[in-house]
């Protein structure tokens, strides 16, 4: 513990400049302090490692080595009792609340003001000294008691020395002491303090809590955390709120103060300092003011302004525009320089652009300068600079505002790539690119419109007419194309030219007036392309489109027409009208006579008797198709051997046939067969081998419609055939199916139910009448998870309104993949067997209230022997629970003499599953002593003949027992006595005879 100081105050100078230390070392020397200074934060760390000797350090936050509020953070570490007070060139709001936030006593502006310096380091320094004084006040009390009575009264010289100076030091300061007495809540507090709440000398009843009740109601939590934080978390205590007078003025305080532990380190006093500031905040609020307005329209202006410290470059002040570009916060960018953020080749161009604005005291026009940002790329900037000067001309800031021009830049260049890329579309494009006259004259031509035409060299075919290029059959299209052109029209024409070799081609015009800025005559500019294939395409095109046209048809009639010989004539009507048939039939095979029936036919012949109406295997051009499995395509039916009508062909002019087999998994199903008068093409095969395709998968889907059908009603008459009721649920819960049980139960129609949330219909109460919520009901659970549920205690409802209790089992319901489509609900009324176990409850209570009032100890047991029963007798016998008696049985009870006897004669009963009787002694738990009981049992058969329950009683025979003994002990006695007669009277006659 530091002694008090009888020296003058030192004060601790931190600051890299020279004049300023020189400067407050003249006028605090002047005030009667001592004055030290230092130049870095490393060095004055040093310096104030305890014990030192300053009562206060005046600390600037721009050091060469450390940032000022790293060393305001650790010279706070060091000694919390130290005030600090911050002179630098840094005036951002911000940074000021960063400070006072790390325990700064003041935060001073530079260039400062003299004797507002001198009023803080007065403030700071009597602050220091009262907490000097309250440590060595609290050092003293432990101290022994004479030691006590002479420090006591050294104290008191200094204090009144010292209280003093304090004084004086408080009314300048606006500042008063206090003092808490935690454990009595006694608040003691100096004149000043009464002054600054507004009080009169002695009006204040000396209580925390009215204390509280002059702070301004909004800040109360504010003060009570604050303390709360300082005795609980050890906290330093420092906190800014407002009190109230008593005539309702607001007014502002500053409050710091030091916790005193006492011996077992829990708090006992709270001493500190409070002081007026209303003026310093009302100066704050006016500067937050007047610098929210100033920022506000700095923040909006469109370009980036920034102000750097004119003596490190250090950037102390950015607008929101500039913290857009170059993409970090304001924060995160205030302090630093250029070098944190752009590159070093880019830093150092900026830095020596800012040294010449400095040394030349002027503004420099920077009209392009390029800068790499974080979120926007490589930005384009127009930037001005302009030196801020002091009264002396001595630059103390740089000014800096920047356009940002990336998108004029970036127009100008696209403008210079347009034109790049224009030249070499022209000279290097595929397409052909020609200005023609008025008159049609070629007036320019590219490589590629050249190559077009087979030029060799541009000078054949300049200054020559282009109509001479167009076909005959597509001039007089061109030509009104290219007048309406001229007419300041845009057009687009294909049409076919030849070249000046005679090739002709297909080619796409796109065509636009084009006005000549040198000739002032409006000419014709086109694109041109080479579409040959593609006209070629086109002509494939129109021939798929016929191919798929034919197959919608077909697919649209197979979905239509479910009976088969209505679809395979639709298939054949579809051939006839879209290959442009003579006529088309289908055979399919009647596989046990291997005989081809003719089952559809359309166009010129619609009729299925005939000749042809029954084609043998391999007769014929249909049977050989069919013999042979591979499609025929001929152009030459007149004349083929395989037609055996050649006169019919020639009358009817029949001049190709196409005919395709029907086959499934290598199976003939039958052949597909049409006549033309016009030639036939592949394009046709690949048509009849599409519909054959449809048709034989229709016929396959017709053979497994059938099949599903049949198991379909197979389940239909099952599910129907079932007394349980079963319905199918769909991944939304609706119903799928119903089965007749279903709907006898619940008096639904079937559709009332199908489509329908069974859950909201008759599932929606639990049987208390209690909303049963979807959600937790097991059938929509097993929807969910996949998983069984079997629920026997819960009721569906009626249509009419009443319930009924259920035993349910609701399964999921899974595809080949595994993933879940539904599931099936089979439900029975267990209406009657509720009833039942309603009367077995009912009769199980009676017998248990029968067996709780006959006097014998009576118990069940399972079929292995186990107990499940005991009545209370049994429980009161023997002293333990009832639990006790199920879990571990009555063995230990028996008598030792008893025990192995009674296993061997239950072991024997429960084998022949008889009755069994026998005597025993069990242990009474009361008095410890042994009692005669008569145990009876009897097996309880079920309706198959099995032993469900074994039924048992035990009766105190001990009485019994003792009588029986009695009646031996008098019968053993009255035969003594009969012995002993006989014995004397025999006696008797042998003393006679003496």
């Amino acid at each position: 513990m530091e002694a008090a100081r009888t020296t003058p105050p030192t004060v601790l100078v931190v600051d890299d400049e020279t004049d300023i230390c020189l400067a407050l070392s003249d006028f605090l020397g002047n005030e009667g302090y001592q004055v030290e200074s230092v130049e870095t934060g490393n060095e004055a760390l040093r310096r104030v490692s305890p014990p030192h000797p300053y009562s206060a350090v005046i600390l600037d936050l721009g050091l060469p080595d450390l940032d000022g509020l790293i060393v305001l953070q650790r010279l706070y570490s060091q000694d919390a009792t130290l005030p600090v007070i911050i002179l630098t060139a840094h005036g951002d709001q911000k940074e000021k609340i960063a400070t006072l936030k790390h325990h700064a006593f003041a935060h001073l502006i530079k260039p400062y003001d003299r004797q507002e310096v001198i009023e803080m380091v007065h403030r700071a320094v009597a602050a220091k000294n009262l907490t000097w004084k309250a440590a060595h006040a609290e050092e003293a009390l432990t101290s022994s008691e004479t030691q006590r009575q002479v420090e006591q009264q050294r104290t008191q010289t200094l204090l009144s020395k010292s209280e003093q100076r304090l004084t004086l030091a408080l009314k300048a300061g606006n500042m008063g002491i206090w003092d808490w007495h935690i454990p009595t809540d006694h608040l003691i507090w100096s004149e000043e303090v009464a002054g600054i709440f507004g009080l009169a000398p002695g009006t204040f009843d000396g209580t925390h809590k009215e204390y509280v009740s002059f702070v301004h109601p909004e800040d109360r939590s504010l003060l009570e955390e604050s303390i709360r934080r300082t005795l609980e978390d050890d906290a330093s205590y420092d906190v800014e709120h407002r009190v109230v007078w008593p005539t309702g003025e607001v007014r502002w305080v500053a409050c710091k103060g030091q916790v005193v532990e006492n011996e077992q380190g829990h708090p006992q006093r709270m001493l500190g300092t409070v002081q007026d500031i209303t003026t310093r905040k009302q100066a704050e609020i006016h500067l937050q003011n007047s610098q929210k307005f100033l920022t506000s329209i700095v923040d909006n202006l469109p370009h980036m302004i920034f102000v750097k410290n004119a003596k490190d470059l250090r950037f102390i002040s950015f607008n929101q525009a500039g913290e857009e570009l170059l993409g970090y916060p304001k924060e995160w960018m205030i302090g630093k320089t250029d070098s944190d953020f752009f590159s070093k080749s880019e830093a150092d161009l900026f830095t020596r652009k800012d040294r010449e604005v400095l040394s030349g005291k002027s503004l420099i026009d920077i009209p392009e300068e390029v800068i790499q940002t974080q979120f926007h790329g490589t930005r384009y900037l127009h930037t001005k600079k302009i030196p801020i000067l002091d009264e002396e001309g001595t630059p103390q800031y740089l000014l800096g505002i920047s356009e940002d021009i990336t998108e004029q830049k970036l127009a100008e260049l696209e403008r210079r790539e347009r034109e790049i890329l224009l030249h070499l579309i022209f000279e290097t494009g595929p397409g052909c690119i020609k200005r023609i006259a008025a008159d049609g004259t070629l007036l320019h031509i590219n490589p590629a419109g050249l190559e077009l035409i087979e030029a060799e060299y541009a000078s054949e075919v300049l200054g020559h007419s282009v109509f001479d290029l167009v076909v005959p059959e597509h001039l007089d299209a061109f030509k009104q194309m290219h007048q309406e052109v001229i007419q300041g029209k845009k057009r687009t024409l294909q049409f076919e030219v030849q070249s000046i070799k005679g090739t002709r081609s297909w080619i796409e015009t796109y065509a636009v007036p084009f006005k000549n800025p040198i000739t002032n005559e409006v000419e014709h500019l086109a694109v041109t392309h080479d579409i040959t294939k593609r006209k070629q395409a086109d002509l494939d095109l129109v021939e798929r489109n016929r191919m798929l046209e034919l197959d919608v048809e077909v697919a649209t009639v197979i979905n239509q027409k479910e009976a088969i010989p209505d679809l395979l004539q639709g298939c054949t009507e579809a051939l006839v009208r879209h290959l442009d048939a003579a006529f088309a039939r289908i055979w399919c095979l009647d596989e046990p006579k291997q005989v081809l029936k003719l089952c559809a036919s359309s166009g010129l012949y619609t009729h299925l008797d005939g000749p042809h109406s029954r084609v043998p295997m391999g007769k014929f051009k249909i049977g050989l198709i069919a013999a042979e499995r591979k499609p025929i395509l001929t152009n030459m039916v007149i004349g083929d051997p395989r037609v055996p009508d050649q006169e019919w062909a020639k009358r009817e002019g029949m001049m190709a046939f196409a005919g395709y087999p029907l086959i499934s998994n290598q199976e003939v199903l039958g052949v597909m067969g049409l006549f033309a008068r016009h030639p036939l093409t592949e394009f046709t095969l690949k048509s009849l081998g599409m519909v054959g395709d449809r048709i034989t998968v229709a016929l396959e889907r017709q053979v497994t419609k059938d099949e599903k059908n049949k198991l379909a009603l197979f389940q239909e008459r099952l599910l129907a055939s079932m007394g349980e009721g079963i319905y199918g649920l769909g991944l939304d819960g609706n119903a799928t199916f119903v089965n007749p049980a279903v709907l006898e139960v619940t008096g639904y129609e079937e559709d009332e139910l199908l489509g329908q949330s069974p859950h909201v219909l008759l599932h929606h109460s639990k049987p208390n009448g209690a909303p049963y919520p979807q959600e937790d009901c097991p059938i929509h659970n097993s929807l969910r998870d996949g998983s069984v549920y079997h629920i026997d205690s819960e009721v569906f409802w009626r249509k009419d309104g009443s319930s009924f209790p259920v035993e349910y089992v609701t399964t999921p319901i899974q595809n080949d993949q595994g993933k879940l489509e539904g599931a099936v609900v089979a439900f029975q009324d267990i209406t009657h067997r509720k009833q039942a176990e309603k009367v077995l409850q009912e009769s199980e209570e009676r017998f248990r209230l029968l067996n709780e009032a006959i006097p014998q100890q009576v118990w069940t047991a399972r079929p292995d022997g186990s107990l499940d029963y005991v009545n209370q007798r049994v429980i009161e016998y023997f002293g333990c629970s009832f639990d006790e008696m199920i879990g571990n049985g009555w063995q230990r009870f028996l008598h030792p003499d008893d025990l192995p006897g009674c296993l061997e004669r239950w072991a024997e009963a429960r084998n022949a599953r008889q009755a069994y009787e026998i005597e025993f002694r069990l242990l009474r738990a009361k008095d410890k002593t042994f009692r005669w009981y008569l145990g009876r049992a009897l097996p309880i058969f079920d309706q198959h003949d099995q032993v469900v329950k074994w039924f048992g009683t035990n009766t105190d025979i001990t009485q019994l027992k003792e009588l029986e003994n009695q009646v031996r002990q008098s019968q053993k006695m009255e035969a003594i006595g009969t012995l002993a007669g006989g014995i004397a009277h025999d006696f008797n006659n042998i003393l006679m005879a003496i």
